[in-house]
């Protein structure tokens, strides 16, 4: 049997990659001219969650939309502030929503489409929101109650809609990657929005409780709702580090992530990465902040190994 040759274009060491979901503008879907990872776009110029490698670095394409105001996960406590001095800083998932939907739910077998009704908060009702984003429960019937779990790859949303033969309200019509293996009418649904669609920075208190950490700035004084790069992954400098000293001092190899988006090296005889504090990456060979000038040169390079990219 002859094998399969497939094409891979990769434009000077560096190439796009639609994310495998419908949203964003339709006339940006097939963008495939490389960016300038630094600059912020007013516009969006490609679908949100577009990622962008070069070389051994990463990037996602997402859209900021302020500072986050309070700590947890809640969406709502955003101001519609500009990052300031965010450049190499880590910025938070806020597209958080998980809604439990128990109220109504259906989906027929041998189809990619499951209604959701009674949806709850105001950012789920509109189109795409969950789009990238999980479908997870427990299917009741048959009695088995076997898991369910699939990506949603559309999401469309109706305020009134007739759903089964019965009159709802604000539903959001889901389409998922894989076949339905049963009818259903009444699932327990977790709704996970796409993490890759919205972000925020936090100011403040470093230890302050915080939500998913999605990639380094590029841009050190996003305006908000512009769309910007993060990386995700690859040797990231101009990080915010909270000491003047890594790599030499007490094997300050590992670098943990703060509440304020900023990083710190894990010391050998504390190890906060034992407190409860991420690990976002591992010090570049041949950075370190201490130099033989005297000075504390606090820019090391970390190489990014956030959510495994």
């Amino acid at each position: 049997m002859k094998p399969v040759i497939q094409s891979l274009v990769n434009n000077d060491g560096a190439r796009i990659e639609m994310p495998a979901w419908f949203q964003g503008s339709a006339d940006k879907w097939g963008n495939l001219a490389h960016p300038d990872v630094y600059v912020a776009d007013s516009a969006q110029q490609y679908p949100e969650g577009t990622r962008y490698i070069e070389g051994d670095r990463r990037f996602a394409y997402i859209k900021y939309v302020g500072e986050q105001t309070s700590s947890g996960w809640i969406y709502s406590s955003i101001a519609a502030n500009d990052g300031d001095d965010c450049m190499g800083r880590f910025l938070f998932n806020a597209s958080y929503a998980a809604t439990y939907a128990t109220t109504y739910t259906y989906g027929l077998v041998g189809t990619k489409i499951v209604e959701v009704d009674t949806l709850l908060t105001t950012v789920e009702k509109a189109k795409d929101f969950y789009s990238g984003g999980w479908m997870s429960g427990k299917d009741t019937a048959p009695a088995d109650a076997r898991f369910f779990f699939r990506r949603i790859v559309a999401h469309d949303y109706a305020a009134a809609k007739t759903v089964g033969g019965t009159s709802k309200t604000y539903v959001g019509t889901l389409t998922v990657d894989q076949n339905l293996v049963n009818t259903f009418t009444a699932m327990a649904l977790s709704l996970t929005a796409n993490p890759y669609k919205r972000i925020v920075w936090r100011s403040g208190d470093g230890d302050a409780i915080y939500g998913q950490a999605i990639g380094a700035c590029m841009v050190n004084n996003p305006t908000v709702n512009y769309w910007v790069w993060v990386q995700t992954g690859g040797p990231c400098g101009c990080l915010h580090i909270s000491t003047d000293y890594g790599g030499a001092v007490e094997r300050e190899t590992i670098y943990n992530l703060r509440g304020d988006g900023a990083v710190d090296p894990s010391l050998a005889q504390v190890g906060k990465a034992q407190t409860g504090y991420p690990t976002v990456g591992y010090l570049v060979p041949c950075s370190i902040s201490e130099t033989g000038s005297g000075q504390d040169d606090n820019y090391p390079i970390i190489w990014i190994t956030l959510n495994g990219q």
